[in-house]
């Protein structure tokens, strides 16, 4: 009989299924993904409309965090767990240009994101002990996903 896996193996495993998802958003999973359940969880038509089609293909989170979160123009945003980026591209949106939306992901396809060229976003690290390089003083909101 074949132990239960240990945290390392968890968290590789984990890693590597979100990773999946985002180069493989229309594949077959065991948990929701795509647009349809980020509808399902609020997020409106018009605003996925408005964004990248990628960041809503991929999209796999629990809640709707960014889209209640009450920001102001101008402020730091840390987005821990930002996935495939939605939740990451809403916040910077509502910072604007003068704020800065930071993300934090283990899963190394995340940093496809950064790539996307989307103003305001920066996926800082994709590892475990991401650091932001901002002092605690300058992040106004923390969002943190977890399942």
């Amino acid at each position: 009989m074949q132990g239960l896996a240990n945290a390392d193996d968890i968290r590789h495993a984990v890693k590597a299924q979100y990773s999946q998802v985002r180069r493989e958003p229309s594949a077959q999973y065991n948990f929701r993904v795509g647009r349809e359940f980020a509808e399902a969880l609020g997020y409106p038509a018009d605003l996925l409309d408005a964004l990248p089609a990628s960041l809503s293909e991929a999209f796999t989170v629990v809640s709707n965090a960014a889209l209640l979160a009450q920001l102001e123009t101008g402020q730091t945003v840390v987005d821990l767990g930002s996935g495939g980026g939605l939740d990451l591209v809403i916040l910077a949106r509502k910072v604007g240009p003068e704020g800065r939306a930071i993300g934090i992901d283990f899963a190394p396809d995340v940093a496809l994101i950064q790539k996307s060229g989307l103003d305001g976003v920066r996926v800082v690290s994709r590892g475990r002990n991401a650091r932001t390089r901002a002092r605690e003083s300058q992040v106004s909101v923390i969002e943190a996903h977890r399942p």
